[in-house]
């Protein structure tokens, strides 16, 4: 026996389905078909900007003048600043060179020994969002590296902003 012959196959084309697509019983009918949420589309709201000090913040994003972003610039910080030692965080400072002198720039390193990087990033974000908010009362000229420890990821926000403002006062007083 000849499975595959041809007579065995429909010389027939099958009706089109009216949706190909099957639904389920738990679906909800009135949602629109996107291959996304309608949050993940960009909203004027998103794209608000503040200018602070001649720099412009969007609502999420730090321009890059005001970030340390390259090795040589944190091993400066570490091997020439001060350091502020606090129960949140520690930070270190060192004033700007001189040719580049201006703006306050700050960077963020996380150690491995605060847990994964679910655990690691969630406290990153919650000083970065600090700092970012607090950024214009910083003093002009110095580079920061903020080191964020565990005791951040269980206090309020409320309570890191009291601390960063702690940093900040003492930062003003070394200018």
């Amino acid at each position: 026996m000849n499975i595959y012959a041809q007579e065995d196959f429909s010389a027939q084309s099958a009706p089109p389905l009216e949706n190909p697509r099957l639904s389920y019983p738990y679906e909800n009918k009135s949602r629109t078909r996107r291959h996304c949420t309608p949050s993940c589309h960009w909203t004027q709201a998103s794209q608000r900007q503040t200018r602070v000090q001649g720099l412009i913040f969007t609502d999420q994003s730090w321009p890059k003048e005001v970030r340390l972003l390259h090795r040589p610039d944190f091993e400066r910080v570490y091997k020439t600043g001060k350091r502020f030692g606090s129960p949140l965080f520690t930070a270190f400072f060192a004033p700007r060179p001189h040719p580049a002198g201006g703006d306050l720039r700050v960077g963020f390193t996380t150690p491995r020994a605060l847990g994964k990087a679910v655990v690691r990033n969630r406290v990153r974000r919650r000083l970065r969002e600090v700092v970012r908010l607090t950024y214009p009362q910083f003093p002009k000229g110095w580079d920061v590296v903020f080191n964020p420890r565990r005791a951040l990821m269980e206090i309020s926000l409320s309570q890191i902003e009291a601390e960063v403002g702690r940093f900040r006062s003492t930062l003003g007083k070394k200018a």
